[in-house]
C-alpha cells in the first residue's frame, strides 16, 4: 500500500513548500498506522521501535514539512545518522556547490541512482521476492540496528 499524505496547497501550484497543509479530515493517520501496523507487526524489530513511530501516526500534523522533518529526524536518531537537516529560505534552481538529489530520488520516476540494493530478509520475501528500495520503515523493522551499515553500503554506490 503506497502511503501517501492528502495535503491541501492554499495557494495552488504556487504554494510554498513550507505552507502545505496536510488534509486530516478523513483521518488518513489512522489508515496509515494500522496499514503499517498490519505489514510489519511480525517484524523482527518492530516491538522495538513503535512507540517511537506510532505518535506520528496518531496526532494530526497541520503542516506536511514539520511532519517530515520531525519524522526525518526521528529516523535518523533511530538509524544513528549524525546530520543536521537545514532549510533554505528560496528555492535554488542549482545549489551551488552541493550535489543535487531533489529530482533523483522521486516515486514517479522509476530509475534510480542506486544499481544494486543489497538483499535482506524482508517479512513479506517468501510471498513477494525481496522487493528494493521499499521504505526506510521496511529497513528499520526488518534491520534494525543493522539499517546504519545498510545505508553506509547504499551511501558508497552515490558517493555521499
Amino acid at each position: 500500500m503506497a502511503l501517501t499524505i492528502p495535503v491541501s496547497k492554499p495557494f495552488g501550484n504556487h504554494t510554498k513548500t513550507k505552507d502545505i497543509l496536510i488534509f486530516n479530515q478523513d483521518k488518513w493517520y489512522i489508515k496509515h498506522w494500522r496499514a503499517i501496523e498490519t505489514a510489519y507487526l511480525s517484524a523482527p524489530f518492530f516491538i522495538y521501535y513503535r512507540d517511537e513511530i506510532e505518535p506520528f501516526f496518531k496526532t494530526p500534523f497541520e503542516r506536511l514539512l514539520d511532519f517530515n522533518m520531525q519524522l526525518s529526524q526521528l529516523f535518523c536518531r533511530i538509524i544513528g545518522i549524525e546530520t543536521t537537516i537545514t532549510l533554505s529560505e528560496n528555492y535554488m534552481k542549482v545549489p551551488g556547490d552541493r550535489v543535487d538529489y531533489r529530482t533523483v530520488l522521486s516515486p514517479k520516476k522509476p530509475e534510480n541512482i542506486i544499481k544494486e540494493f543489497p538483499e535482506y530478509i524482508q517479512v513479506f520475501e517468501t510471498n513477494h521476492g525481496f522487493i528494493p528500495n521499499l521504505s526506510i520503515l521496511d529497513l528499520i523493522f526488518n534491520l534494525g540496528p543493522e539499517s546504519y551499515d545498510y545505508i553506509a553500503v547504499l551511501s558508497e554506490q552515490i558517493h555521499l
